[in-house]
Parts: C-alpha cells; sequence; structure tokens
C-alpha cells in the first residue's frame, strides 16, 4: 500500500464515514502516527473508547490482518517520511561539499568492510554453514529494504539444490511459522535490527528449527537468535541512505555463500 493511499484512506474514513467508531479510529491513528508502537491494540481501544474487536475490524478494513499488521505499515510510512526530509538536507549539504563526501564515503564503507570481515571470522561459520547446508527447508524472512539483496541470495541456494522459502509479506511469514521444524532453518534480514514482528518470529520459532539473524547492531533481540550477525555502520554521520549497510547485507551473505560452495564441492 503506498504511504500517500494509506493516510488519505484513513484521512476518508475519519471525515466522509458515517461510522463514528471507525471515525474515531481513524483520527487517534492520525493523531498518533509517530507515536503507535507505543500503543497495543487494548491501550488503543481504550483511548477510542471502544473495544479490542472494533479495532481488528477497522484494521481488517484496511486490508490488514490485525493491530500488529498496521503498527507495522506506518512504521514504515514514518520512517520513510523521515528518511525523505533528511534527505532534502543532505543534498543541500552534497551540492557544497562533493569532495568531502567522497572522501568520507570511501573512509566509512572501508572501515565497516574490515568490521563486517572480523565479525564473520569470529563466528563459527563452519557449524553456521553446514546447518543450511543440512537443512530440510530454509525460510529467510526480509524486512524493509534488506529484502532487495536476499532475493539473490535465495536463489543461489536454488542453485545448490536448497529448498529455500523467502517472504517479506506478514500475513505469508505467519502462515509458515507453524511449519517450521527442528529441520529447518529460519534466517530473518533487518537493517534496523528493532523490528517488533522479528520478536514474535523468534519466540514461535526458538525451540524448533536453527535461527540465523542478520541485524545493524547487537540487541536482546538479536542475542536470541542462535547465530547472528551485524552490519554496523557509521553511514548516519555522512547522510539518512542504507546505500553502505546495502552493500555490507550483499558482502556478507556473499561471504556465505562461498562457505557454503566450498562445503558442498
Amino acid at each position: 500500500m503506498e504511504d500517500f493511499d494509506f493516510i488519505k484512506k484513513l484521512k476518508h474514513i475519519k471525515f466522509n464515514e458515517g461510522n463514528v467508531i471507525n471515525a474515531g479510529i481513524a483520527t487517534f491513528i492520525l493523531n498518533n502516527l509517530e507515536q503507535i508502537d507505543n500503543w497495543t491494540s487494548t491501550s488503543a481501544a481504550d483511548a477510542c473508547f471502544t473495544s479490542s474487536s472494533s479495532i481488528i475490524r477497522f484494521c481488517q478494513k484496511l486490508n490488514l490482518s490485525g493491530w500488529t499488521e498496521l503498527k507495522y505499515q506506518l512504521k514504515i510510512i514514518n520512517q520513510r517520511i523521515k528518511i525523505s526530509e533528511r534527505q532534502v538536507n543532505c543534498n543541500l549539504q552534497l551540492k557544497d561539499n562533493v569532495a568531502y563526501f567522497f572522501n568520507e564515503y570511501k573512509k566509512i564503507r572501508d572501515e565497516d568492510n574490515k568490521r563486517l570481515y572480523l565479525d564473520f571470522i569470529n563466528k563459527d561459520t563452519d557449524l553456521i554453514v553446514k546447518k543450511i547446508i543440512d537443512a530440510k527447508k530454509i525460510f529467510i524472512f526480509g524486512f524493509g529494504i534488506s529484502y532487495y539483496p536476499v532475493i539473490s541470495f535465495v536463489q543461489r541456494l536454488r542453485w545448490v539444490d536448497k529448498n529455500v522459502i523467502c517472504e517479506n509479506d506478514i500475513n505469508v511469514i505467519y502462515s509458515y511459522l507453524s511449519l517450521i521444524t527442528e529441520d529447518d532453518v529460519v534466517i530473518c534480514v533487518s537493517l534496523s535490527g528493532t523490528n517488533s514482528l522479528i520478536g514474535e518470529i523468534i519466540e514461535e520459532v526458538k525451540d524448533k528449527g536453527y535461527s540465523i539473524g542478520i541485524f545493524n547492531k547487537e540487541t536482546k533481540l538479536a542475542k536470541n537468535f542462535k547465530s547472528y550477525f551485524l552490519i554496523t555502520s557509521d553511514e548516519e554521520q555522512l547522510w539518512n541512505v542504507f546505500s553502505v549497510r546495502l552493500q555490507l547485507l550483499m558482502q556478507l551473505l556473499d561471504f556465505l555463500y562461498a562457505k557454503i560452495i566450498r562445503f558442498k564441492l
């Protein structure tokens, strides 16, 4: 759903729909766009003087599965709006500081590459790769823009005859969780590493398949995975684009694939 269309639909419900309950819920959401992650369906229902079931029906009216998915969609929208606003300022700065940008970009990229390599070689990657090779099925869930580099990795795994399921759609991800067994591997990829949905996924699968996380910082959530890699970058000191992080993610997946090929051959 496009950001503009999503907000436009909320405003339409607020101003043009005769249902008072739905109008109240839409008003509440529009007034709390940036803080929406702090609200549960129950607390939102209390604030709107309605029931949790009314909140769920409202979400379904927006073609969403429920409150969790609505918060996820709004979080993405908020991030895009912030990045768009920052990018305008960044572009103005770059206009007068191109040489500085080139030098800083190269320095940050080189330092991040070294950090990624050290993190990789200090992990027990032989174990991780063996788990991937021996897995009956591999479930890869990519969140946000991290999903797109993952697609190439998935295709390469299929070239070596691995059964891989790759998804970024929340509803589809939920439908797969009950199918995961102890013979499977689950890989979650997020450049933020703070997505609340990842917490729900790891809770569901932690006693099932072997879990691998790829995040940009070490958090309590990351430590819930049996193995995890960090993609850390100082890129935000230069601009608010995830260009270097995406390059690092692709490199990490290249490292993994290279070791998989070594074991397979």
